[in-house]
């Protein structure tokens, strides 16, 4: 990944260069016909095709690539002097949607000048909301910390936290957020960005209970469970269930689920086909995304 900015003559410079930011792997669903396990990306739904899409890191061949792309890219690019290292890191390994969220930022002064302290004029942190494209959508929060003295490979460390009410009407479908920095430099009037992009847990789960044999034609009590994890009430919530070894079954309206509760109900549904039947539920509700749930069942002529 490569940062720019644009200059008043209208020449790019360029900010930053991370090499293993993006693109390390490249992978798809396995095509098993099995829903993607919530919340997992294990190894055995995934199939790695990185191969197929580049060359490997380093490579000749990998290297020769990214050489044509500088020469078509147009505009003659400027390189500007890394002068300070910018790390970000969350709090924890893993937030669910609910829970506060804190990130804490490092910057290091690595410049060649080894005499002198740096002045750093200002580090502005941000927390915005992302959908599913990677697009920014709405800011969450903003911090600007006021300039300091930083001596040559010394730290500064500074932290910041989104709460929940600050975050909750801001999260788009996918539940992403991306903590970014930039440190602007008083004495070059460089400006150095960095940021993390991260996923927040859906807590939120789907029990569904289906006896494990049963057979076309015949009628089966299956059960669903939700699992409200919030301190605010799901609204709106809409249960739609999908199998096509099942009879078509109309979708479940239920007006909210209470803060901290189960919503249950138990629905007649008819096998139609023989095979492995896979009862799928998800739930559409206002306040958390990509509520799903299945579970397995063996029919019989």
């Amino acid at each position: 990944m490569v940062y720019y900015k644009k200059t008043e003559s209208g020449k790019f410079k360029r900010m930053r260069t991370v090499k293993n930011h993006v693109g390390q792997t490249i992978s798809t669903k396995k095509p098993d016909g099995m829903p993607m396990p919530k919340n997992t990306l294990s190894n055995w739904t995934l199939i790695d095709v990185t191969k197929h899409y580049k060359w490997p890191e380093g490579s000749l061949d990998e290297r020769t690539s990214v050489a044509r792309a500088r020469r078509y890219a147009g505009s003659e690019i400027l390189e500007e002097k890394e002068e300070v290292n910018i790390t970000i890191k969350t709090a924890r390994e893993e937030f669910d949607i609910g829970q506060d969220v804190t990130v804490f930022v490092t910057v290091k002064n690595t410049s060649a000048d080894t005499e002198n302290r740096m002045k750093i004029s200002s580090v502005r942190l941000m927390m915005s909301s992302l959908d599913y494209t990677g697009q920014k959508n709405k800011q969450i929060r903003k911090i600007d910390n006021q300039g300091f003295y930083i001596n040559p490979g010394e730290e500064k460390q500074f932290d910041m936290t989104v709460t929940w009410d600050q975050y909750n009407d801001k999260l788009q479908d996918m539940g992403n957020l991306q903590a970014s920095v930039v440190v602007n430099v008083a004495k070059s009037g460089n400006s150095f960005p960095e940021n993390l992009i991260f996923t927040l847990r859906n807590p939120a789960i789907i029990d569904i209970e289906v006896p494990d044999n049963c057979k076309v034609g015949t009628n089966v009590s299956v059960k669903f469970t939700v699992v409200n994890p919030l301190q605010i009430p799901l609204t709106k919530c809409i249960l739609k269930i999908d199998d096509e070894k099942f009879e078509d079954h109309q979708d479940v309206d239920q007006i909210d689920i209470a803060p901290k509760s189960k919503w249950t109900t138990t629905l007649e549904m008819k096998p139609i086909r023989p095979g492995r039947g896979l009862v799928i539920a998800a739930l559409d509700t206002k306040e958390l995304p990509d509520i799903t749930g299945f579970s397995e069942t063996d029919i019989s002529e």
